[in-house]
C-alpha cells in the first residue's frame, strides 16, 4: 500500500487532489455459525457481533451479593463494559507498556488521573499536572548538585528511554474514561477494588477478579459458540473471499485518500520509500515500541 501510495504522491498527485484515490480495505476477521458467515473489520465490530449473536445463552453473576444480569439488562452492561475496554486500550501510548488493568485501578471514583510517570519501574499517577510537577520537583532532590532531571516523554523526546531518570505521559481522554467507568457501577457493578464474578453459558463456567478479565471471559464465552478466522493479509483469502469481502462494489468498504498536511506526507514518504537507509532505520527504531501488531 505505501508503495502504491509513493507513485501516485509522487507522480499521479491530481487523483489525489481531486478525491479520485481509494482505498479498498479487506476484513480482519470472519465469522461464521449454523446460520450464518459474514465478514467484520476491527476488534471493536467482533465484539458487536459477537455480542448480538450469543447474548441469549450468557449471564453474569457476581459471586460475592448473588446480583445476576442477562437479557437486556446484560445488553447494557457488555456495552459499558466495551465502551471502557477501547477507552482504556488507547489510554496510554504504546510505548509506556502500562497494563490496562493498571490504568483501571488508578481510577480514584471520582475521578480518573490524566497523567502518568514511571520512576525506578514504579508507575505513578496524578489528576492533575500540578502534582505531576510536584512529583518531577521531588526526584530532582535526589540528583548531584548540578545535575539536571532526564525526562523521556515518547519517541520525539530529545531524551533517549534508557538515560531517562522519569518517564511522562497523558493519559488520553480521562474525563470520557471516568464517565464509562461510573455507567458501570451504576449498573450494579462494583468492582473497585476487585470482585467476584462468575460468566455462564450453558454448562461452561468462568470466573474473573478484575474488571477487564471479566470482559475478557464474556468474549470467551461468545467465541465458544463462532467460529472465527483471523486474516493477516490479502495473500491468506481465497479468490471468492476476496471477491465478496474487498471488491464486490455492493458490499466493500473504501477509504477516500486525502492530503491533510502536504510538507508531513513528502516527508514520511522519503522516510520510508527513499534509497537512504539511516532515516528509516532511525524511524524504525523510533516508533519499534508503538507496534501493536506485528505479523512476521
Amino acid at each position: 500500500r505505501t508503495l502504491l501510495l509513493t507513485f501516485f504522491f509522487r507522480h499521479m498527485r491530481p487523483l489525489i487532489e481531486q478525491g479520485m484515490l481509494f482505498i479498498a480495505v479487506p476484513p480482519l476477521y470472519r465469522i461464521k455459525t449454523k446460520k450464518i458467515e459474514e465478514y467484520v473489520a476491527s476488534d471493536a465490530e467482533l465484539r458487536e457481533r459477537l455480542q448480538a449473536l450469543s447474548l441469549d445463552s450468557i449471564a453474569i453473576r457476581d459471586l460475592e451479593s448473588g446480583k445476576e444480569w442477562s437479557g437486556a439488562a446484560l445488553n447494557e452492561l457488555l456495552n459499558d463494559l466495551g465502551i471502557v475496554e477501547g477507552l482504556a486500550a488507547e489510554a496510554m501510548p504504546v510505548w509506556t507498556r502500562v497494563k490496562t488493568s493498571a490504568i483501571i485501578n488508578a481510577w480514584t471514583g471520582d475521578a480518573m488521573p490524566a497523567h502518568w510517570a514511571s520512576a525506578d519501574g514504579v508507575d505513578h499517577f496524578f489528576e492533575t499536572k500540578e502534582e505531576l510537577g510536584d512529583f518531577l520537583e521531588l526526584l530532582k532532590v535526589n540528583l548531584a548538585e548540578g545535575e539536571e532531571l532526564k525526562i523521556y516523554d515518547g519517541p520525539e523526546s530529545e531524551m533517549a528511554r534508557d538515560r531517562a531518570h522519569v518517564m511522562t505521559a497523558r493519559i488520553r481522554r480521562p474525563e470520557t474514561l471516568h464517565e464509562a467507568l461510573v455507567s458501570v457501577q451504576e449498573r450494579g457493578l462494583m468492582f473497585k477494588g476487585g470482585g467476584r464474578w462468575e460468566v455462564t453459558q450453558g454448562k461452561n463456567v468462568l470466573e474473573s477478579t478484575e474488571l477487564l478479565e471479566l470482559a475478557q471471559a464474556v468474549r470467551k464465552s461468545f467465541e465458544g459458540e463462532v467460529d472465527i478466522q483471523r486474516y493477516k493479509g490479502l495473500g491468506e483469502m481465497n479468490p471468492d473471499q476476496l471477491w465478496e469481502s474487498t471488491l464486490d462494489p455492493d458490499r466493500r468498504r473504501l477509504f477516500r485518500v486525502e492530503i491533510e498536511d502536504e510538507f508531513a506526507a513528502d516527508e514520511i514518504f522519503t522516510i520510508l520509500m527513499s534509497p537512504g537507509v539511516e532515516a528509516r532505520r532511525e524511524y524504525i527504531e523510533r516508533h519499534a515500541l508503538e507496534v501493536t501488531n506485528l505479523d512476521v
